[in-house]
């Protein structure tokens, strides 16, 4: 099965962004919540936790034994893939990393 082709326009329209013009209050709602960790940082952080999760955490940090056991949970195919992925985009960036600040035309930074 051949795959679409699509033109830049076509996929700007198709993609068009939702109507958020009923959604002020909401907006401005989160608005509050990211200033208010901007300012207050974890204690805000921890404060919108338990109010909307239910759930008051003393420290946000997650430790090695937390890392390890949801490691544990996680399928080993999927544990592959999500390697592979990181190695192949760290792979991809690496293409494009500028291997010298100095131009071949006219040898300028």
């Amino acid at each position: 099965m051949p795959l679409p082709f699509y033109s830049y326009a076509q996929y700007r329209a198709e993609r068009r962004a939702p109507d958020l013009t009923g959604y002020t209050a909401e907006r401005e709602q989160v608005c509050r919540i990211i200033e208010a960790v901007r300012r207050r940082g974890d204690a805000a952080v921890r404060e919108f936790t338990e109010r909307f999760d239910g759930a008051r955490v003393a420290d946000l940090r997650v430790s090695e034994a937390e890392f390890s056991a949801a490691a544990k949970q996680v399928k080993p195919a999927l544990r592959e893939a999500i390697r592979r992925a990181g190695a192949n985009i760290e792979r991809f960036h690496r293409r494009q990393a500028v291997s010298s600040w100095w131009d071949a035309e006219g040898g300028r930074l």
